[in-house]
């Protein structure tokens, strides 16, 4: 997964050209909740329940959902265009 800056997602964000997964990383935790829900809002409100998935660090199970992320199959038409 490349690292983006906030201007780089704001980027992907007004093309309209997302990844499959973002991991937010950061002190700034109201940016991190202003970038998360910019992304969220990208997905069809009647999705978002099947699409969306919040992962928290320290978040007892956060683990097996990062492994079950990584060997999940993630839809081609949510894969960024190259």
């Amino acid at each position: 997964m490349p690292l983006l800056d906030v201007s780089a997602l704001r980027t992907q964000l007004k093309a309209g050209k997302l990844g499959p997964v973002y991991a937010f990383i950061g002190e700034d935790t109201k940016l991190m909740d202003r970038m998360v829900e910019a992304v969220e809002a990208t997905i069809d409100e009647a999705d978002r329940a099947f699409a969306i998935e919040r992962i928290y660090a320290g978040e007892a199970g956060a683990d097996r959902k990062s492994t079950r992320l990584n060997s999940s199959h993630v839809s081609e038409s949510r894969m960024p265009s190259s």
